[in-house]
């Protein structure tokens, strides 16, 4: 499974890899959106708190 680095122009997906539902994601989320090719980038919780948005 491969995962686009950059996130301009895709969707934006909150994970924590901590929880033990984590373990569903990647056969289920992730293949969706790679099935129907919706480009996404993933935001891991666990590993980095999310960024608010300068205005």
């Amino acid at each position: 499974m491969t995962e686009p680095q950059s996130a301009k122009g895709n969707l934006a997906v909150l994970v924590n890899t901590t929880q033990p539902e984590y373990r569903l994601v990647p056969e289920t989320i992730f293949a969706a959106f790679n099935h129907l090719g919706v480009p996404y980038a993933v935001c891991d919780l666990s590993q980095e708190a999310p960024r608010t948005a300068k205005r």
